[in-house]
């Protein structure tokens, strides 16, 4: 069970790190945006002000002429006002006018039928189309004054049209406009096809969702802007500025790099200027190469979009991850389609990538190299590596990307929203130990395809890896070895399985640390078993008596030879001694 888990756990990861590899394959991709505009009579308390005609306009304008885009309105009915056709000049001008026929005059809201509508066409995927649905809403399913109509709809949609979405590959992102919108049904309907989910309570708000759903869904190329000021090179044939105004702004100018500023009434011939509300949209074909600098507020949201043959391309994240994962993530150069791999070119080009929370002005920063070391796959191949996944914690965070050279500056952003784990874990208490319980927390997630591998740390130090499986509940159980000593067990958890989009992902969840049962000892040590003495002999007093008595015998008998031969011995050197005596007075007497 373990070996079969590591082996798809392997293949997931595999899958996830090929998304870098085939990068230079992404520039032939399509980009299909179709839009869905509520246009039911309770707008006019949502969005009194019809704010979503410029929020419209603000996408129409963004999506390059490469794209393919169609624009419906629906309310009980369903009404296609543009028609599905690359997003060129004809198109923008039709796009334009039908944002002027938003109304609010419907009655009820068929979600389901607007999305069926759209996606009629839509079966199933097609290699190297990128397919994005835009459906904004106040509301909730809503096609009879019968709830018990209404709550079918809802449920088929769920069940029927929802699983179509995802065999054919296409992201739905939502925009629930009011909290009286269904926002558990826009939610499942995002996560579960890997879009973004948007709760607003304003209509003012929209303008900016739309450019983050645009930067989600079509991939243009932008340059870096410090401070309102930007570099244009001698590659960019147009460019196009965004320039948010609140309600006090002024009206924004533009100052060329050889001095000139002008603003809407002294636009030149290549310009075209679109003057809204809460923002300036300015297009010059042909820019000055050289430092530009917009005069308008300062705002994080403003953009400068450009059209080139030099281009920045990076691996495009999911929508939404899982605290945990690890990520591929590469970034490179193309010129007219092809991936740049000159040393020359590249040696001079810094790639750096930025992660920012949304709740933060910071975040971690990288700067990549292509020499094949640390997270560079390979040496000289024009990809510049990273592994995302450690800084990735749960929320919303923008990936920003730059490439920078002393001639040139590119720029990308992708958002990612990032969800802890994915499955709830509760400690059982038993009679004589504990397990742990774990359920499935997310709902975007098929629980069919889960694979859980536990490793257990017991007191002892010593480990156990094992599988987890499933019971006819959804729960995975996992027995615990009892500590008797007060050490806590730890479990370390891996996971791996698919999301309802289909994507493959393999996971760490959170390490558990689970304590002994209350009352539980240390257990006491075995006694040793206390050493029997041996058995004394019976003493032999005869034999002792006979052993002593011979003994003393011998000793007493050794000492009397003893002074026998001592005193003989003293005897003869006294006589020796009495001889040297004598002689020795005869001569001191000569």
């Amino acid at each position: 069970m373990v070996v079969r888990f590591l082996l798809g756990a392997a293949c997931a990861l595999l899958l996830t790190l090929a998304g870098a590899g085939a990068l230079a394959a992404e520039p032939d991709r399509t980009d299909a945006v179709r839009v869905l505009i509520d246009v039911s009579g309770s707008m006019k308390k949502t969005d009194p002000g019809n704010l979503r005609t410029p929020a419209l306009r603000l996408l129409v304008n963004l999506l390059p002429p490469d794209s393919e885009a169609g624009v419906w309105h629906f309310a009980q009915y369903v009404n296609r006002i543009t028609p599905v056709a690359p997003a060129d000049g004809a198109w923008r001008r039709s796009a334009l006018d039908a944002a002027d026929r938003i109304h609010s005059r419907g009655l009820f809201t068929d979600i389901g039928a607007a999305l069926d509508d759209a996606t009629e066409d839509w079966r199933s995927p097609v290699s190297g189309e990128r397919r994005s649905i835009i459906l904004l809403t106040d509301g909730k399913v809503d096609i009879s004054k019968e709830d018990g109509i209404n709550e079918q709809a809802r449920a088929d949609l769920l069940a029927e049209l929802l699983p179509r979405l995802q065999d054919a590959g296409v992201s739905v992102h939502t925009i629930a406009l009011s909290r009286d919108a269904d926002q558990d049904l826009m939610e499942r309907l995002a996560l579960g096809t890997d879009g973004e989910f948007f709760q607003v309570d304003s209509a003012e708000a929209l303008q900016r969702i739309f450019l983050r759903l645009f930067e989600q869904t079509v991939e243009r190329e932008t340059v870096p802007l410090d401070g309102n000021r930007f570099s244009i090179d001698d590659s960019i044939n147009e460019m196009t500025v965004l320039a948010f105004r609140g309600p006090e702004g002024a009206p924004a100018r533009l100052q060329t790099p050889s001095g000139e500023t002008f603003g809407r009434p002294g636009a030149g011939d290549n310009v075209r200027w679109f003057h809204e509300r809460g923002y300036d949209l300015i297009t010059v074909n042909d820019p000055e190469p050289g430092e530009w600098v917009l005069r308008a507020d300062v705002d994080p949201d403003n953009r400068v979009m450009i059209v080139t043959d030099l281009q920045l391309r990076t691996t495009r994240l999911p929508s939404n991850l899982l605290a945990g994962e690890r990520l591929q993530y590469a970034a490179g150069l193309t010129e007219q389609g092809e991936l740049i791999t000159r040393p020359d070119f590249l040696q001079v080009v810094e790639f750096n990538v930025t992660q920012r929370p949304e709740d933060a002005n910071r975040g971690p920063r990288w700067v990549l190299r292509d020499n094949g070391m640390g997270e560079d796959e390979q040496e000289g191949d024009g990809l510049f590596t990273l592994e995302l996944g450690q800084s990735l914690t749960e929320g919303k965070h923008t990936i920003i990307t730059q490439a920078e050279s002393a001639t040139f500056e590119r720029e990308d952003r992708q958002r990612v929203t990032v969800y802890g784990d994915p499955l709830t874990i509760r400690e059982v208490a038993l009679e004589d130990a504990k397990r742990l319980e774990l359920t499935p927390a997310l709902d975007w997630i098929d629980p069919e395809t889960l694979q859980l591998a536990a490793t257990v740390t017991r007191p002892d130090g010593t480990t156990r890896e094992t599988g987890v499986p499933a019971n006819g509940d959804g729960i995975r159980a996992l027995p615990l070895p009892e500590s008797g000593r007060g050490i806590p067990v730890k479990v370390e958890f891996t996971l791996a399985g698919n999301t309802d989009s289909g994507r493959r992902f393999t996971t760490a969840l959170q390490p558990v640390s689970v304590k002994p049962l209350a009352g539980a000892t240390e257990p006491a040590a075995e006694p040793e078993p206390e050493e029997t003495p041996p058995e004394k002999p019976q003493a032999n007093w005869a034999f002792i008596g006979a052993v002593v008595a011979a003994v003393n015998l011998g000793v007493f008998g050794l000492l009397g030879i003893g002074y026998l031969v001592w005193s003989n011995r003293r005897g003869k050197a006294d006589e020796d001694a009495g001889s040297e005596d004598g002689d020795e007075q005869d001569i001191d007497r000569d």
